[in-house]
């Protein structure tokens, strides 16, 4: 098994099937700031790592029109299928680390909220942002958010020490809870982790894969409580040429 590969987690455990009990629940003040920021409603939209909906649930609420969104979890597809099918919501199967360039259009914005480049392994990282750049259109949006490093910067930095790394630049953490249970298994080698970014990290990563103007917001020196700062979000561009 992968360690990087959270894909067993929400087919098969409790933490699939918290997912799933949050199918349609609200956002968090952070998500719909950013999610205003798309005011085009009419432009074709693509969330990654959909898990059961919740974010596209409410950019169609929202008003969106154009919205397809991918997992790579069967259990939740079908999920989200299920409990969003009064919607005309796209759902369709899908890893974004070898599915991205098969996709058969181009889209104007795509949306990355709920972590879902924290679960790729840092030998993913370059190549999946480079496949998303290349699936926006030219002038489109992409949104998403990041496990900030900084949050809980002493916690992290004694996991990354006693857990072993397979990249020099990108911490992966383990898992310290998995549904609502302590990861007892969060120190073998096998257990499945988390990429945590540094904000100036994942800037040079962005503008590596081709954005611009990236902006980051709910930073550590704006007035948040711990929690909120967990979580790093930014927008970036891909520009005219």
């Amino acid at each position: 098994m992968d360690s990087y590969n959270n894909q067993h987690l929400y087919n098969n455990s409790a933490e699939g099937l918290k997912w799933k009990s949050r199918a349609k629940s609200p956002l968090i003040r952070q998500e719909q700031d950013i999610i205003n920021l798309l005011d085009n409603k009419a432009a074709s939209l693509i969330e990654l790592g959909t898990g059961a909906g919740r974010i596209a649930y409410h950019l169609h609420l929202a008003g969106h029109t154009d919205i397809t969104a991918v997992d790579y979890s069967d259990n939740l597809i079908e999920c989200a299928r299920d409990v969003h099918a009064d919607t005309p919501i796209e759902f369709i199967k899908g890893d974004i680390t070898t599915d991205l360039p098969g996709l058969n259009k181009k889209y104007d914005n795509i949306v990355a909220l709920q972590q879902v480049l924290c679960f790729l392994s840092p030998a993913d990282i370059k190549t999946a942002l480079a496949d998303i750049h290349n699936l926006l259109n030219t002038g489109g949006i992409l949104i998403g958010s990041v496990l900030n490093f900084n949050s809980r910067y002493l916690i992290n930095k004694f996991l990354q020490t006693i857990t072993p790394q397979e990249s020099n630049s990108i911490a992966t953490i383990p898992w310290m809870k998995i549904g609502s249970d302590f990861n007892w298994k969060m120190l073998s080698a096998m257990t499945p982790k988390n990429i945590w970014f540094f904000e100036q990290q994942l800037l040079s990563l962005l503008k590596e894969a081709g954005f611009k103007d990236v902006k980051f917001f709910n930073r550590l020196d704006e007035t948040n409580d711990d929690d909120e700062c967990k979580h790093l979000y930014f927008m970036a561009n891909k520009p005219e040429i």
